[in-house]
């Protein structure tokens, strides 16, 4: 009876700990992709501040963004190109790329002319604003479930410990 109370204890701590790996995998993934962004949104915000109008465009080298780039939108307007460039300089995790998460830089003919939306009209697309608040409420049920799912496991044992 002692030998199947031990064997019962390290199943459930092998499963206890598979639990727990897999949870800690989907922070770790998380926890990365917010450091590349939060990067990036530096790197746009500090290449921003150095701007200056009427600069020319071949003389400005643009943040690589390694997620969520947006490619620039190029038209004519009478006898002027305009050329709009976008960097990422906010970021909202609701798997979404929204105009609020860009700052549009403004070229006509080369020559850098406005940054920011204002010039544009303002930003077309929002992102969710309460989906930081649906991330953390997911952590927690997830702990949550995680939790319930070692009790149930441990009471179908009969283990005299669980609570």
């Amino acid at each position: 009876m002692n030998n199947n109370l031990n064997i019962f204890k390290k199943i459930i701590l092998f499963y206890a700990f598979f639990l727990t790996f897999n949870f800690s995998n989907n922070v770790d993934a998380q926890t990365n992709q917010e450091i590349t962004m939060g990067q990036t949104i530096r790197q746009c915000l500090n290449w921003l501040s150095n701007l200056k109008l009427g600069s020319n465009i071949s003389n400005l080298f643009m943040p690589y963004h390694p997620e969520g780039i947006r490619p620039a939108t190029k038209y004519l307007s009478g006898n002027k190109e305009i050329q709009i460039h976008y960097c990422r300089t906010s970021w909202i995790p609701d798997n979404q790329f929204t105009d609020d998460e860009y700052t549009p830089v403004i070229f006509e003919n080369g020559i850098l002319i406005a940054v920011g939306w204002d010039r544009l009209g303002g930003p077309k697309t929002m992102g969710d604003r309460y989906a930081v608040e649906r991330q953390r409420r997911w952590h927690r049920e997830q702990i949550d479930r995680e939790i319930e799912a070692t009790r149930q496991f441990c009471r179908a044992l009969n283990l005299p410990y669980c609570q």
